[in-house]
């Protein structure tokens, strides 16, 4: 098969798949799925972090770790010596979770994208993988901070048993998936 071939069956296969796409002079074309492609979003509304800067996310993102590195040491102070390695523990696979979601979102998602929110109906530029990587940041903060006061469960209506089986099902699922990452 040439080139040109190649071109036209690729060109066909989009013009069956994405009807729309042809019809883009077209004001009352139905939405599809390059529908957004005829839409001018000069005036899309932008998140914080879609226009923020390298040195200010940095600046962001190493107050969050300070911050989670001081809710870590005030509550590994107030437990016994079994509670400090189990957080330790935690910690640690916490960090490789981190970790891997810092590397692989990095490389695609960090620069300002266009999103719809709200069912599709209202779309934002914002930066999806500094977005994730502080609100990341946050429910870890948070977790240790209801833990420090000794609040473990985050839903009062589960009980210790529900948790302990459905983290003995989830590790089990991980360890299916990824046998010797952890």
């Amino acid at each position: 098969m040439s080139v040109i071939s190649c071109i036209l069956v690729a060109f066909a296969a989009v013009s069956f798949a994405f009807p729309s796409v042809l019809l883009a002079g077209d004001a009352e074309a139905e939405p599809g799925a390059f529908s957004f492609l005829r839409r001018d979003f000069s005036g899309t509304p932008r998140s914080r972090f879609a226009g923020m800067s390298g040195g200010a996310f940095s600046s962001e993102y190493g107050r969050l770790r300070k911050e989670l590195e001081d809710s870590y040491d005030a509550c590994y102070v107030g437990l016994d010596d079994d509670g400090r390695r189990e957080l330790f523990e935690s910690e640690v696979f916490w960090e490789k979770y981190f970790s891997s979601y810092e590397k692989n979102l990095c490389g695609v998602l960090d620069r300002p994208l266009l999103i719809y929110a709200d069912g599709a109906k209202n779309p934002v530029i914002t930066n999806v993988y500094r977005e994730i990587v502080t609100e990341i940041l946050r429910w870890r903060i948070d977790d240790l901070k209801r833990w420090k006061q000794g609040h473990y469960l985050s839903k009062p209506a589960m009980n210790a048993e529900d948790i302990e089986l459905k983290l003995t099902a989830e590790r089990r699922r991980t360890a299916s998936i990824y046998p010797l990452s952890l």
